[in-house]
């Protein structure tokens, strides 16, 4: 059989209100995807461990759902092993985990894709500083998300694997927007990110005394060799506290990768953020 789509009605699924047992592991070539987007559908775990699960399967996906209450040692959110999975257009908030990844956590080999999400309000349940998205020993395609909020860094890279972070904003998180510490972490993509308000510092990179925690300026000016560039330092200017859509004067707007492949619907230049690029929701 081919891949299936399943898609689900406007509601709110949980322990509580539709007796929803958790994780909810996406098998093979499945993709949950919800029929109104995450303003009206939302998968709530309620505490009881670990909301989407992708572990080991090809082909698999979760799209426009809000995600949240999720509780596990790695990956509260959604949990990605050894798989190649797709999370889109998703709002993935209120997650908590005790080891690493309160929102996701990727590790593993697999084509990760983590396009168009809103990542928010991402909290440690224990001692250890478990960040926002954690991607360890692997090469997600990290591009178009907007992660803020967390008390930890926003996105931690570490170990093997070339991940791709692009077009993302990261604003007020109480580490870094994102700690860049895989092995080959001048040769992994960390481009067109903007950053404001990380309580310690825009980005830590990396280095042979361990690491610098520099702007995001500053991290493209380390050499004209690497992969890191073109990333800003400025306030991405949200609607308000709590729509962190872009208000019309954003620096953010047509301030993505110009190549046409990450072009926003209307064919103009990617704008950074979960609002932006090719699969950018409708608003």
């Amino acid at each position: 059989t081919g891949p299936a789509v399943v898609r689900v009605r406007p509601g709110v699924y949980s322990p509580s209100t539709t007796g929803e047992t958790f994780p909810l592991r996406i098998p093979e070539g499945v993709t949950l995807e919800s029929e109104e987007g995450p303003g009206s559908t939302a998968i709530d775990a309620g505490g009881s461990g670990p909301v989407i699960l992708f572990d080991g399967v090809e082909g698999a996906a979760v799209a426009g759902f809000t995600i949240r209450g999720g509780n596990a040692e790695r990956g509260g959110g959604i949990g990605v092993f050894n798989a190649s999975a797709v999370i889109r257009n998703n709002v993935i908030e209120d997650n908590r985990a005790s080891v690493d990844g309160a929102a996701i956590y990727v590790t593993g080999d697999g084509e990760v894709a983590i396009v168009n999400n809103l990542v928010n309000r991402s909290a440690r349940s224990g001692e250890s500083d478990v960040h926002g998205v954690l991607i360890e020993d692997a090469s997600p395609f990290v591009v178009n998300n907007t992660v803020v909020n967390g008390d930890g860094n926003g996105i931690l890279t570490r170990g093997s694997g070339l991940p791709s972070i692009q077009n993302n904003i990261l604003a007020g998180n109480a580490g870094r927007g994102i700690c860049h510490l895989a092995d080959d972490a001048r040769n992994a993509t960390l481009a067109f990110n903007v950053f404001h308000g990380n309580a310690i510092a825009a980005v830590l990179i990396r280095g042979e005394d361990g690491g610098m925690n520099i702007t995001g300026v500053e991290a493209g000016a380390l050499s004209p060799d690497d992969a890191i560039s073109d990333n800003l330092d400025a306030d991405p200017l949200f609607v308000d506290d709590s729509d962190f859509s872009l208000r019309s004067d954003s620096p953010a707007f047509h301030a993505g990768n110009p190549d046409a492949g990450f072009s926003d619907p209307d064919g103009m230049r990617n704008t950074i953020g979960h609002t932006g690029g090719p699969f950018a929701p409708e608003l």
